[in-house]
């Protein structure tokens, strides 16, 4: 598996608000950051934000995997309002192939000790929330 695909780690995407214990860089949170349902001099004023966006443009990735502070999730797309009927995620172009992986990796974290999934599983709207720019 790993002869055959390149893994990219950037271990601190906020490094300069870990350094300064805030989430805001510029006024702004880097998680809003993003070119999404936003006007475009509202986004990349971060340098968090520059550099994930630079990563992407240089990188075609077929798959990710972000740790994400204060919670354990799995999720996969969507994560933006325009892609929710009756508060629900709907299903993305590649669903079934992001869900078979996140219940391999699911599987292999294991339960709790109360049996619950250790990384709960589903896409990002249901299990976190809906953001416009990021």
């Amino acid at each position: 598996l790993v002869d055959l695909r390149a893994t990219w780690i950037m271990p601190m995407t906020n490094a300069h608000g870990y350094a300064l214990r805030r989430r805001e860089e510029n006024s702004m949170d880097p998680n809003r950051d993003f070119p999404y349902l936003q006007r475009p001099e509202k986004c990349m004023r971060t340098q968090t934000a520059r550099a994930v966006n630079e990563l992407f443009r240089r990188h075609l990735f077929q798959f990710m995997i972000t740790f994400h502070g204060g919670m354990r999730a799995l999720t996969y797309e969507w994560g933006s309002r325009n892609h929710m009927k009756n508060r629900r995620s709907t299903e993305s172009p590649d669903n079934a192939a992001f869900r078979e992986v996140g219940e391999a990796i699911q599987a292999a974290a294991g339960k709790t000790l109360t049996q619950r999934w250790f990384y709960p599983l589903g896409p990002i709207n249901d299990l976190v929330y809906p953001v416009d720019g990021g």
